[in-house]
């Protein structure tokens, strides 16, 4: 699976990039909106972990960009302005499933992105 975190704060992309790499996830890291559309356009990504600040404008077009080229992607959001980051956006985005303070650390953010993991199956012996 892919991780694209989008994240102007250098070191809390380290983290994020990190923490993905941990989980055995590919994963990109940038600060860039060309970027991230290249790699959103260019392979799979099955989460997103964005700063909202990084994104300003283009969030919704990004979330939109992600969603339309990946069926069953996992969007998690940093934001200072949690209800004006969710008020600007122009349209619902399913694969948002979280959006979080930015103080919260990237691994975390990570675990919330990622799809649950079914129950293991118990055999009685």
């Amino acid at each position: 699976m892919q991780l694209l975190v989008v994240d102007r704060d250098i070191a809390r992309q380290e983290q994020a990039v990190i923490a993905g790499l941990e989980a055995g996830m590919f994963t990109t890291g940038t600060a860039s909106l060309q970027v991230a559309e290249e790699v959103l356009t260019r392979m799979p990504v099955g989460v997103l972990l964005a700063d909202a600040a990084t994104l300003d404008d283009a969030l919704g077009d990004l979330l939109g960009l992600a969603e339309d080229r990946n069926p069953g992607l996992r969007s998690v959001l940093y934001s200072t302005d949690l209800a004006g980051d969710l008020g600007e956006l122009p349209d619902p985005f399913p694969s948002l499933v979280a959006v979080l303070d930015p103080a919260l650390p990237p691994a975390i953010a990570l675990r919330l992105g990622l799809p649950p993991r079914a129950d293991p199956v118990r055999v009685a012996a």
